[in-house]
C-alpha cells in the first residue's frame, strides 16, 4: 500500500509544480529591487495591482510630528511582495502609525515596458483629513485602469492629530521649520515617488494628474499652492474642494488647537518636569498613541475643532486664496466639481431622524462645520431663510447654507482667481441622476435611505465616488440595480480624469474610457474654460450635461456672503470666532 500513495502524492506535487509554474506574477523592477505584484480577479485579470508599497520609514519615535523620510531599504533578493494593503493611518481605535504605503493599479502588458507611456492617475482620499484610507475597497484600481487604460496610484497619509497638529515646540528644523502640515509631507513624498518610480508600471511620469475627494481634494488644492510640489503632476481634478473653509487652519487657530491638545495630554511646560521629560516635543512623543486618539475623540466634536493643514508660513506661505489671486500657483489644468447638494450628509449626520430644527440650531449646525462670525449671522438669515424659501424647514435651508459655504462658493472662488491669471479651469456641477436607483447615495454611504429621502438629498457630499471609480461595473456594488445612464454617467466621469493625465492641454475631452457609449455624454463638442469674460459652469447629469453662466444659476449673487466671510477672516488671521 505504501508505494501507490507514495505515487501519488509525486503526481499531486508534480501537479502542484506545474500549476504553480504557470502562474503569472507581475513584477515591477525599481531602484530598490523588485516589487512583485498579482493580478486582478475575474474579468479584470489583465491588470495588475501592487498593494502596500512602504514609500517612508514609519512615522514613529523621532518622526512622529516630523517631515516624512524616503523608504530607502533595498527589497529581499526575491523582492517585496506587493500583495496586500498595508495598514491604514491611525484612526480611533483602527490602523497603525506605521502606516505610509502606497498602492498601484497598472495594465499588465505595460509593466517594465522599455517605453513607459501611458498617463497616471493619483488619488487622495478624503475623510476630512481624520478618516480614510488608500486601500479603501471603493478605490480599488482594477475596473478603472482597464477601461482607462491608465496607470492608478492611492497612497496613505498621516491623520488627526498625528497628521496636522501644529505647536510652535514642533517646528522642524528638517523641513525650514515648518509646522502642522505632516500628512501634506506626507503625501508630497509619495508624489515624489510616483515621479520617481511609476516608469516601472508604464506610467509616464510627465503625465500625471493629481486627484482627490473632500480632504484628498482639499488637499489637491493645496498642492497648487505650495512650491515644494510643483512639477509633480501635469493637471490636478478636485472634486469637492475647497481652499478655505474646512481645508487649512490660521496659524494662530492652529497653535490654539495644539496648546489644548498639549495640556489633555498632560505635555503642557508646567507639567513635563515631573514626568520626567526634558521638553515638550520628548513628552509627545512618548505619549501612547491610543492616549493621542482618546484626546482627539474628546476635542474633535465639530468639524471645525479638527487638526487641518496650517498656513504655517513655510509650506503654505499666505492663505491659499491669497495665493491664488497673486497667481503663486502651479500653472496646470484644473477641473473643480461640485454636487449639487454636498451639504446635506454633513447636515442630516448632525440632525438623524429630526424633520425640522429651529433657528438656533440652523446656527449650530453650519457654525458646527464652516466658522460664521456672529456679525454675519442676520446675512446669513436673510439668504436661507428658511420660511422665504424653503416651505419653513431650517434642515433644507442648513443643506444650502453648508453646500455653498463649504463646496459651491470655494470652488468658485479658486476658478475665479487662477482663471484670471490664464490657467485652464473648468467648473462642473454635478447632479443626481434621473430617474435615481438609489444605489449611488447607498454605496457612498453604506445605508439605503429609501426612494422619497433619496429623491431629497439628490447629490449630497460623496455622491461622485461610486462614479469615479466605476462601482456600477465592480462587484459587489454591481448588486444594486443601477440604471444604465448610472452605468454610463461612472464611464464619463471616470474617464474625464484619465483624459486630463492624457489629452494634451490637460483637457478632460475627449473621455479616456472603452465603456462610454451614450452619445449624450461621449459626443460632447466642446467644454469651455472659464475665463474672466465667461464664468461657465456645466451641469451634469444622466440626461447629458448643459452649460450655464454662473450669473444666471445664483452661483455669483449666492457667493458674495461667503466671499466678505472669508475676507474678514484672512483680514484678521483667525476664525477663532466659531
Amino acid at each position: 500500500m505504501t508505494l501507490p500513495i507514495l505515487t501519488l502524492l509525486a503526481a499531486v506535487y508534480l501537479l502542484c509544480t506545474l500549476v504553480g509554474a504557470s502562474v503569472y506574477i507581475p513584477v515591477a523592477s525599481t531602484s530598490l529591487g523588485r516589487i512583485n505584484g498579482i493580478l486582478c480577479d475575474g474579468d479584470v485579470s489583465d491588470v495588475a495591482s501592487f498593494r502596500g508599497i512602504p514609500y517612508a520609514k514609519p512615522p514613529v519615535g523621532r518622526l512622529r510630528w516630523a517631515a516624512p523620510v524616503k523608504y530607502s531599504t533595498n527589497y529581499p533578493l526575491e523582492g517585496l511582495d506587493a500583495i496586500s494593503p498595508g495598514s491604514k493611518c491611525r484612526q480611533g481605535t483602527e490602523g497603525d502609525e506605521d502606516c505610509l504605503f502606497l498602492n498601484v493599479w497598472a495594465p499588465a502588458k505595460a509593466i517594465g515596458a522599455p517605453k513607459p507611456k501611458l498617463p497616471v492617475r493619483v488619488f487622495i482620499h478624503g475623510g476630512g483629513y481624520q478618516t480614510g484610507a488608500g486601500s479603501e475597497d471603493m478605490y480599488d484600481g482594477c475596473k478603472l485602469v482597464q477601461d482607462g487604460k491608465v496607470v492608478f496610484v492611492t497612497m496613505n497619509y498621516r491623520l488627526g492629530i498625528l497628521g496636522f497638529m501644529a505647536a510652535p515646540e514642533l517646528r522642524d528644523s528638517s523641513a525650514d521649520f515648518g509646522v502642522g502640515n505632516w500628512g501634506l509631507l506626507d503625501q508630497r513624498l509619495a508624489l515624489q515617488w510616483v515621479r520617481d518610480n511609476i516608469a516601472a508600471f508604464g506610467g509616464d511620469p510627465k503625465k500625471v494628474v493629481l486627484s482627490g475627494e473632500s480632504a484628498g481634494a482639499y488637499s489637491t488644492l493645496l498642492h497648487l499652492v505650495t512650491p515644494g510640489s510643483r512639477g509633480l503632476f501635469s493637471a490636478a481634478a478636485s472634486f469637492s474642494g475647497s481652499a478655505d473653509a474646512m481645508a487649512v487652519d490660521f496659524l494662530r487657530d492652529a497653535y490654539t488647537k495644539g496648546t489644548n491638545i498639549r495640556a489633555a495630554l498632560n505635555c503642557s511646560i508646567d507639567k513635563i518636569a515631573d514626568r520626567g521629560y526634558a521638553n515638550i516635543p520628548d513628552c509627545l512623543r512618548n505619549t501612547p498613541v491610543d492616549i493621542i486618539m482618546a484626546v482627539q475623540a474628546a476635542l474633535g466634536l465639530r468639524t471645525v475643532d479638527y487638526c487641518v493643514p496650517t498656513i504655517d508660513g513655510v509650506e503654505i506661505i499666505k492663505h491659499p486664496v491669497t495665493l491664488m489671486e497673486q497667481g503663486r500657483v502651479a500653472k496646470v489644468p484644473i477641473l473643480l466639481g461640485v454636487n449639487a447638494n454636498e451639504g446635506a450628509l454633513e447636515v442630516l449626520a448632525q440632525t438623524g431622524s429630526a424633520t425640522n430644527i429651529e433657528l438656533r440650531r440652523f446656527y449650530e449646525v453650519v457654525t458646527n462645520l464652516i466658522p460664521v462670525p456672529v456679525t454675519y449671522y442676520e446675512r446669513v438669515y436673510e439668504q436661507y431663510d428658511a420660511d422665504a424659501f424653503f416651505d419653513g424647514n431650517w434642515i433644507i435651508a442648513a443643506f444650502h447654507a453648508v453646500t455653498d459655504g463649504g463646496y459651491h462658493c470655494p470652488s468658485r472662488r479658486a476658478a475665479k482667481n487662477l482663471a484670471k491669471h490664464g490657467i485652464s479651469v473648468r467648473y462642473h456641477i454635478l447632479e443626481a441622476s434621473q430617474p435615481n436607483s438609489g444605489c449611488p447615495v447607498y454605496v457612498s454611504t453604506g445605508v439605503y435611505l429609501g426612494q422619497e429621502i433619496t429623491d431629497l438629498v439628490g447629490a449630497l457630499h460623496g455622491y461622485d465616488i461610486p462614479f469615479t471609480f466605476m462601482a456600477p461595473y465592480r462587484s459587489p456594488y454591481n448588486l444594486c440595480r443601477f440604471t444604465d445612464d448610472e452605468k454610463q454617467l461612472a464611464s464619463f466621469l471616470s474617464g474625464i480624469i484619465n483624459g486630463m493625465a492624457a489629452n494634451r492641454n490637460g483637457a478632460p475631452l475627449p473621455p479616456r474610457t472603452k465603456s462610454l457609449t451614450s452619445p449624450a455624454l461621449k459626443d460632447i463638442p466642446n467644454w469651455p474654460v472659464w475665463n474672466t469674460t465667461s464664468s461657465l459652469v456645466m451641469d451634469i447629469n444622466t440626461a447629458g450635461p448643459e452649460l450655464y453662466a454662473a450669473e444666471d444659476i445664483g452661483l455669483d449673487a449666492k457667493c458674495q456672503l461667503w466671499d466678505d466671510i472669508l475676507a474678514d477672516a484672512i483680514a484678521a488671521g483667525s476664525t477663532a470666532y466659531t
